[in-house]
């Protein structure tokens, strides 16, 4: 049951109520309750995984309402690109989903990093409880919130004809000139009615005030110190790379991986035997073309290790241990060639072998035959005498099945969880 922390949480909601909420969700606003700081639900689906859940809630309680989310079995997720606000990530307790909680400790008016509207605390103290015993932003303010909100996400972000009333119309005047919030609520309502050319008009005018374009110099200087803030709150991301032979379901399973965590994720490429075009030219003069190789795997590792401290989800596809299955003749050139491109790029914390018999894998794709697949396939399990972090998959399942374990793999690795 979710229980208020105060008076100003209104009457205690019944749990056949909070039943509609997930239960993850109703774990995390019971902890929200139990530290007694003001909150409010101000967008998002609650009885389902998918999508953020954007709260808001003070700057000055988040010292003590992260740990409480966390407890729950939240992880904070470094985000350094998305500050002043606060993503918690959690994998469903209860199907194969994803909860995302966004704590906002402002009030942006269209969108993030657009401009601040002083009125949180005027929303928090405003805000209503629900029949599910959740507390959310007043009705009245939602729409306003939605109309300004129109500029980042379209008209079709409206949720009802702004009224009178409440901290907002006087802050969007504020903000905007005398006469905005009427000529907003105005626009708002035959926008509605379905001729929505007022209102396009109206955010065509708004934008520029809402979100202010920096500069190109700006611009760069803020990537550069996203990517360099390795001191920001929560936990860095988490590396997977995807092995196995072709054929066993690699370009599948990242694709699906991609699409199914709601998270940045970024996708590398670590293979070492993919021939660049120009290679066959480089090879002519010797050691160009292996030190050229190596320096653009080690670039992309590096982008990658920078992705994972801002708290991405990096997937490798193949890997540089790729190397250890050395085709061709075991010369002295190629026994030295593999071993630079071994060492070249740091092991991430997973490796994932996609198992599969070699005669399967040849009916999937066709290449190579059935026997030399099977000797990779034997290869690639070999890495779990040479590495404590290998996962072996069982890839004869359907790609929907290798998904969700692997899924479940990256929540248990990024959370701790074994």
């Amino acid at each position: 049951m979710l229980t208020p922390p105060s008076d100003e949480a209104g009457p205690v909601a019944s749990p056949d109520r909070a039943a509609d909420v997930h239960p993850d969700l109703v774990a995390a606003f019971s902890a929200l309750d139990s530290t007694g700081a003001a909150w409010a639900v101000l967008r998002g689906a609650l009885d389902r995984p998918g999508g953020d859940v954007d709260v808001l809630v003070r700057e000055a309680d988040l010292p003590r309402v992260l740990p409480a989310l966390v407890a729950t079995g939240f992880v904070l997720r470094r985000a350094p690109e998305h500050l002043p606000h606060r993503l918690l990530v959690r994998r469903s307790s209860t199907d194969d989903g994803w909860l995302v909680l966004d704590l906002l400790p402002v009030v942006e008016a269209a969108g993030p990093r657009s401009a601040v509207l002083p009125v949180l605390d005027d929303l928090l103290a405003r805000a209503e409880l629900g029949d599910d015993g959740v507390r959310r932003v007043a009705a009245e303010d939602r729409d306003w919130l939605a109309l300004v909100r129109a500029v980042h996400r379209g008209t079709a972000s409206l949720t009802g004809v702004p009224h009178p009333g409440g901290p907002l119309p006087g802050a969007v005047d504020a903000l905007l000139g005398a006469g905005q919030a009427a000529a907003g609520a105005a626009a708002a309502a035959a926008a509605l009615g379905g001729d929505d050319s007022q209102l396009r008009e109206l955010i065509a005018r708004w934008e520029p005030v809402l979100k202010r374009r920096p500069g190109r110099a700006a611009r760069q200087a803020r990537r550069l110190r996203d990517a360099l803030s390795w001191r920001s709150p929560g936990s860095p991301g988490v590396a997977l790379a995807v092995l196995g032979p072709d054929g066993a379901g690699k370009t599948t399973l990242v694709e699906g991986l991609r699409d199914a965590i709601p998270l940045a994720v970024s996708v590398r490429y670590l293979g070492v035997f993919r021939v660049d075009p120009h290679e066959p030219a480089w090879q002519r003069v010797p050691g160009v073309g292996l030190g050229l190789k190596l320096a653009k795997l080690r670039w992309r590792s590096t982008k990658a290790a920078v992705d994972q401290r801002r708290g991405r989800v990096v997937l490798y596809d193949r890997h540089v241990v790729d190397a250890l299955l050395r085709p061709g003749k075991p010369t002295f050139r190629a026994r030295v060639s593999y071993s630079l491109l071994l060492h070249s790029c740091p092991a991430p914390d997973v490796f994932v072998v996609l198992d599969a018999p070699g005669q399967l894998m040849f009916d999937r794709k066709g290449e190579h035959t059935p026997e030399i697949l099977e000797e990779r396939r034997q290869r690639y399990l070999d890495l779990r005498d040479r590495y404590d972090n290998v996962v072996v998959v069982d890839a004869t399942n359907d790609a929907e099945t290798v998904r969700r374990e692997v899924e479940s793999l990256v929540w248990r690795t990024w959370s701790g969880v074994r």
